[in-house]
This record gives C-alpha cells, structure tokens and sequence, in this order.
C-alpha cells in the first residue's frame, strides 16, 4: 500500500477491509450474473489499479479484488466491462492478463475515462450478443465552457 504521511497501522487494516468487500461483492456479482443468465457484467470504480502492470507495487494496494475480477471474468466467458478513472487518460484496452494462464482476458474491455485537463464524458452503447458489445463515444468539454 502506498504510504502516506501519518499512516497509522488502522489504516492500513481499514484499507484492506474495504479491498476484501469489493472481492467479495466482484464474486457476489458474477455469482448473479451467472445465475440470472446476463449478457455481461459492468464494474466501475475510481482508482486506477494499474492492470496492465501486474509488478507495480501501486497494483499491491487493490488485491485480491484484482484476483477476484480475473478469476470471475475468466469463468463468465461473456463480456465483461471495467470502467475506472484516476489516469485522467482516456483508454480503452484488453489489459489483464491471467496470472495463473499468462492468457489475456479478451472478454474483459478496460475504458478509463478523461481527466482534467481533458474534462468531459464518455457514452457507452451496450450491444448485447454483438461481436464487440462495448461502443465507446469520448466527448470533451471545450476548456473555454468551464475555465
């Protein structure tokens, strides 16, 4: 976990009280899914856990909801989405590899949306059954609308 000035060992528990509940409702959810036969499973959240470097010691901090995520959506097979932001880059990528395999999780899309200074929004269309499921339209604010 990335240190911070004053951090006590509390926080420390508190944090990975709060990784084990997102694992939890990640298996929870594809649990769900799978039961009520879903056509795909969306996740978001902010941080940017960087899932295209599995030895960044930044990823450390979001285990096992990481494992979780890659467990789950390797046994769901159908399109899985996970929307993030934090990298203030707007990105859309195949990212996690299964650490167990060395397989890339191609039913898995990562979208991170725009940050500032590109303030804006991104419009997904979701196309059940559709070969590519995820339609991705980034929208960018003009810098004169809000500065």
């Amino acid at each position: 976990m990335k240190a911070f000035p004053a951090r006590t060992a509390e926080d420390d528990v508190a944090s990975r009280r709060r990784t084990d509940a997102a694992a939890a409702w990640v298996r929870e959810t594809f649990a769900d899914a799978g039961n009520a036969n879903a056509s795909a499973v969306v996740i978001s959240f902010h941080g940017n856990a960087a899932l295209e470097e599995p030895d960044n010691s930044g990823r450390q901090a979001f285990e096992p909801f990481i494992t979780a995520v890659e467990e789950e959506a390797e046994r769901f097979r159908r399109p899985v989405l996970l929307a993030h932001g934090d990298g203030h880059e707007y990105l859309v990528d195949h990212p996690l590899t299964r650490r167990t395999t060395g397989r890339t999780l191609e039913n898995l899309t990562r979208i991170q949306v725009p940050g500032s200074p590109e303030v804006g929004w991104v419009r997904v269309v979701v196309r059940p059954g559709a070969d590519v499921p995820f339609v991705f339209e980034k929208h960018v604010v003009p810098r004169w609308k809000y500065w």
